[in-house]
């Protein structure tokens, strides 16, 4: 019985995905085109020249819409069956008695849950921060600026990275007894009970 669901809950996990990254991957895919688009008619000095750069800016921005949006619901669905199984487990055997959290463990759990937002919104964030930084300097010229801004956003972006990496392996830890402790007085019982 237990194979079935589990052969159930995996057969379930793509669907389930796919349903939400693909369409969210076309609309990052359209809005890609549109940006091309607006682009070449527009700036025709700052639009790619070639095909194979347009065909990548439509591309990535289809990636990029269509991986994040699959991690994200990826996570989810596996949240979503683990709750289950804990909640089984937990009707099944003896109940966890949590102790409060601490603002850090909150924080990074919020961030854990919403990587992908936080991560994308500190990007976005690095990228006008950069712009706005570097548009003051008068002496410098327009493509000096781009090219500056963009050194920022790089370096930020590899913070961002490292980040990341650092929180996934954060996550990845075992979780000690922190923050609960299990109630043991079953076995006294039990202790109790083969004693008479």
């Amino acid at each position: 019985m237990e194979s079935m669901n589990n052969v159930a809950e995996k057969d379930g996990h793509w669907p389930y995905v796919l349903k939400r990254a693909v369409p969210v991957g076309c609309v990052t895919l359209s809005a890609g085109y549109a940006a091309n688009r607006y682009l070449i008619r527009n700036y025709p000095n700052a639009a790619p020249r070639n095909v194979s750069m347009r065909t990548f800016m439509m591309i990535g921005s289809f990636l990029m819409g269509f991986i994040t949006t699959t991690e994200v619901y990826s996570l989810k669905y596996e949240r979503m069956v683990m709750n289950k199984i804990n909640s089984i487990d937990e009707s099944k055997l003896h109940k966890e008695i949590e102790l409060p959290k601490t603002v850090t463990d909150e924080a990074l759990e919020y961030v854990n849950n919403n990587r992908f937002k936080v991560f994308l919104g500190a990007w976005l964030a690095s990228l006008a921060g950069a712009g706005y930084l570097v548009s003051r300097d008068k002496y410098m010229t327009t493509s000096q600026k781009v090219v500056q801004a963009r050194m920022y956003a790089q370096g930020f972006t590899l913070l961002l990275i490292v980040g990341s990496a650092g929180l996934a392996m954060l996550d990845d830890k075992p979780k000690g007894n922190n923050h609960a402790f299990k109630d043991e007085t079953w076995k006294t019982l039990i202790n109790d009970d083969s004693g008479k």
